[in-house]
This record gives structure tokens, sequence and C-alpha cells, in this order.
């Protein structure tokens, strides 16, 4: 990504721009052969999606300051630069300028698109991505089931009408992209599409059958049709295990923009995809003893997976056995350390019980150790952002799940948690909102996650006082999202506010019999204190969560 960054921004100051096509990329930065053909080969297509998205993160993030914004437009190859009218930015925000100019001298401009590029590269605000890993054929899954660390996925060419046909050209050029964006998915082993295509002209279609085949546990699959000037691209998920389809998904576009759409329309199914696989995957693992499950198997089992209804005191103090019981068996595995300190800090959070100084400092000595053993793991990297929110410490918190996006810009949770996590306690710009909003509006209607961006909208419009509008997310969430009590202090907050005290006592009450624990003045001096500190607006969030403890638990 940084060499392809330097490579397009240094060709244009030099006024070389108009050679940066498909093929000179290809040749010059991923060093295919002069035999390069981009209409059969997708990478140069597939990378420049990658660092569309990549710079969109970084300027919503660590580079919202930056004088001098690069895009890329979808559909071309060469970027164009912008400047940002920093006196119009208020120095307080932390939020990227909506409006961007060239009010400078030329020579000035094209100066500091220079610097601006070279910043974004020697930081490495950019992750690099591994051109074999995209490229080279992985080696197929052997075991379909039993000891194994990743979710194991064939995807089948789409099919798009005759052989010849446009339909067809276009489905084979969206299954390439699709194959080698998901093969740059950590957790996740694809099938390469010469062991595809060998199964499938054996004669192999029956799902079950291919998944033997292939030694994979899902098949994804499809069909491309052009209906009156749209195309419409569907897909479902299979477990081969059954033979059952778990998950499927339409998407239309317009004839004439399917190129410019591709790489969204890639990008959203897959961010619809990746929750399905790892609930399916964890609901397989919980039909096998414990006893037989591997480490990553146990650690998988001890996450929280957004959609999941099941989530009591009981249930998170399983998980925090399950999580120990994959460091018995592998003392070294990262992710294990990392789920052992998002849990505990998270119950403490919730139950003073476990609010002590000797589990504090194990919470503590897991996040270290997770980020000792793999600092680059993004699964890793995510669990310590939520641990570290939880204990307070939220600029690491914020730093982290930036990070995250930026080694595995397809997963959304860590988008959304990046652009939200800063206005926890805060007062929100509208246009914050407006993108957290559209962000939420862009998941399907069944996303698993939806209740996750539910709740953190509600938090945020309690935040600013917009209390009606809390409540109309958090009572949204709450049915979605029922067993976390967070997501019932909010509902139960907002509810005071509008003079709803006995609903919101009921709404407590309920929680509480999934969570005996529960102390509601512990979560709100305590814990909402620690994720608050240093806020503008976080004593005033702090003073409405302690008039609601005094609410639904008077003081004796």
């Amino acid at each position: 990504m940084s060499e392809l960054l330097s490579y397009i921004v240094d060709a244009t100051l030099k006024g070389e721009g108009e050679r940066l096509k498909g093929y000179s990329i290809g040749i010059d930065v991923f060093e295919r052969q002069t035999d390069f053909d981009p209409s059969t080969d997708a990478i140069v297509r597939v990378q420049m999606g990658r660092l569309r998205r990549l710079l969109d993160a970084y300027y919503l993030g660590d580079g919202a300051y930056e004088p001098v914004r690069i895009r890329v437009p979808k559909g071309a190859y060469q970027p164009e630069f912008t400047l940002r009218d920093v006196a119009s930015q208020p120095a307080s925000s932390t939020v990227g300028p909506t409006s961007w100019r060239k009010p400078f001298p030329e020579r000035f401009w094209m100066a500091a698109v220079a610097v601006s590029a070279l910043l974004i590269v020697a930081l490495g605000y950019v992750a690099l991505f591994k051109d074999t890993r995209l490229t080279s054929p992985q080696s197929e899954t052997s075991l379909k089931t039993g000891s194994r660390d990743t979710i194991s996925l064939a995807v089948l060419p789409l099919r798009g009408g005759d052989a010849n046909s446009r339909s067809k050209f276009v489905a084979d050029g969206i299954s390439e992209e699709l194959v080698s964006t998901l093969a740059s998915v950590p957790s996740l082993t694809v099938s390469s599409p010469s062991a595809v295509a060998s199964a499938l002209e054996a004669g192999t279609r029956d799902t079950i059958e291919l998944g033997d085949a292939l030694g994979v546990d899902f098949i994804l699959e499809g069909n491309l049709q052009l209906d009156g000037g749209r195309f419409r691209i569907a897909v479902q998920l299979s477990d081969t295990g059954t033979g059952a389809t778990i998950w499927g998904e339409t998407y239309d576009t317009r004839d004439e923009n399917i190129f410019d759409v591709q790489d969204d329309i890639i990008f959203a199914l897959i961010q619809e995809l990746r929750p399905r696989l790892r609930s399916a995957v964890k609901e397989a693992i919980a039909r096998t003893p414990t006893s037989e499950q591997t480490a990553w198997e146990l650690y998988l089992q001890a996450t929280w997976t957004p959609g999941t209804t099941i989530n009591t005191q009981a249930w998170q103090l399983e998980r925090i056995a399950l999580a120990e019981h994959a460091l018995e068996l592998e003392p070294d595995f990262a992710p294990a350390h990392s789920v052992m300190a998002t849990k505990l800090t998270n119950l403490a959070s919730l139950v003073p019980e476990y609010d002590t100084p000797d589990l504090r400092e194990k919470a503590s000595h897991h996040a270290t150790r997770a980020l000792d053993l793999s600092p680059e793991d993004p699964d890793v990297l995510y669990n310590l952002a939520i641990h570290y929110v939880k204990a307070g410490n939220t600029d690491r918190a914020q730093r982290l799940m930036a990070r995250v996006v930026e080694l595995d810009p397809t997963r959304p949770a860590p988008q959304f948690l990046a652009i939200a996590l800063p206005y926890y306690c805060e007062s929100a710009p509208p246009e914050v909102i407006e993108r957290l909003e559209a962000f939420h509006e862009s998941l399907s209607t069944d996303h698993p996650l939806r209740g996750m961006t539910l709740y953190f909208l509600g938090q945020i419009q309690f935040s600013r006082g917009d209390y009606e509008q809390a409540i109309e997310h958090a009572r949204v969430a709450h049915e979605m999202f029922r067993s976390t009590p967070e997501t019932t202090y909010l509902l139960a907050a907002g509810l005071i506010r509008l003079q709803q005290q006995d609903a919101a006592v009921e709404v407590y009450r309920q929680q509480k019999e999934s969570w005996p624990g529960l102390d509601p003045h512990h979560f709100a001096d305590v814990s909402i204190r620690r994720r608050c500190q240093g806020g503008d607006g976080s004593e005033e969030v702090i003073r409405l969560y302690s008039e609601m403890a005094d609410i639904l638990e008077p003081p004796s």
C-alpha cells in the first residue's frame, strides 16, 4: 500500500499522471510480467480499492488535520489533492474537515502534497499488505473437523449467463476480486480458485460433497444477472456440514456503473458475511465437548459475537473460564490473553465484587502479554481497544481501534467504533452523528451489529442532551441487545430524564434477574467516571447516571 501510494503521487507530481494505467501499475508496483492483462488479473483494482478505504480511514482519524488530503476517484488511478482550510476548523474538534480548497500558489500546493504523502508513508498510517497473500493460491484446508485456527471457506465463481456475454465477463471479474479480498481477511482460509475449479470440473456441485472435496466448512456462491439496464448480484452462504443456507443477500446497481461500484459491493458483501461466518462457526463449535476443543476454538467461544442474545453474569464467567482453558493449552496464545483482559475489565465495570486491585492487575497483565505476543493481530488489538475503553484509557483505545481499521478494513465494528469512541461522554458535532447514522443505515436490517451501533448512537445522543432521540435508539437496542446491562442503564437513564421513573425501575429489575451482582451506583460513580474522565462534558454525564442510580437503588 505504501509503495502504491508513493508511486501514484510521485507520477502525478511529475506531470506523468496520464501514464497511471492498470497495466503500468501492475508492472511497476506489483512486478507483473510484460504479458500482464488487467482485465483478467484484478490485482490493481483490488489493491486500489483497498488503498481508497485506508485513506478514508486515515483522514477520519490521525489524518484529520493533515494540510493535504489525497483522494483517488473511483474508476481512476490518478490521485487528486486538496488543501484543508485550517482557519475554518475549530481547534478543539477532532473531526476531519468537511470542505476543502486549493487557495495557495501552485508551488506551495505541490510541495505540501509531497510532504503529506511522505508523512503518510513514513509514519505507517496506511497498512502494508503483502502482495503474495493476495495473489498466491493458498493451500486448501485439509481438515474439515478437528484441530484448526481459522474459518475455512470456498467461493464458487459467480454464475453470469453465456460464456461470451457481458454479464459473464463482469461476474468473473467480481469473483476474482472477491476471492482476493477475502483471502486478505485475518482468520479466514479461502480455497484457491484452481482447487475450486478442479472440484467443479469433476462434476461436484452438491454443497456437502464440495465441502468434503475442498476441506471447508462454508461455501459462498451466487449469480449475476443483467436485467433492464441493472446488474443484480445474489449471493448465499451455505454450511457444508448440513447443506443448509445460513445467509443470503442481493445487490443491485446500474449497468453503466458496475465497475465504479464494484469495490463498494464487495466491501458491503464482506461486511455482511463476516459476522454470519463467525456466528455459524461458534454454533458448530458449541456442539463439541469443551475437552475436545482447540485453543483457538475455546478462544472463539469466549468472545462475544454481535447478534447473540445470551449475556448473563453466569455466561460471562463461563467465557472467562473458556479463555483460561485456552491459555492452559497454549500459554502464549495472544487472542486468549486479549479476550481475558476484555472479559475481566467488563465484569469489573458492571459487578463491584469483581472490581478488585488483584483482578484489575490480572486484566492489565493479560493485555500487556497479548500486545507483546501479537502487536499486529487485528483480533487482538480490537479486544484490547475494548479493554482500554472500560479501563479508562480512552486515548489508547482510540489508537488501537484506528490501527484495527488499517489492518482489517473490511471489519465493520472497528470502523464504527473508531468514529464513535471519542464522543461517548462528549457532545458530538452534527457531522459525526450523520456519519454514524449513515453507517448504521448501511447495514442490512438483520445485520447482527445493529444492536451495538444503536446503543452507541443512543449513548452519544444522551451525552448531547438529546434524551428523546437517545431513548428511541436505546429502546430498539434494548430489544436487540437485551442481555447487555449497559444498554439497560442507558435506557433507564433516558427514561428518568423524561420523568418515566417507574418504567426505568422495571427495565432495571428485569435485567438484574440475569445479572444479580449489578450495582448502578458502581456503574455510575466508578465505571462511567473511569470511561469519561477528562472530557469536557463528562461531569454532566456522570451526574445524570448518578441520578439514575439513586432512583434504581435508593440510598438507605
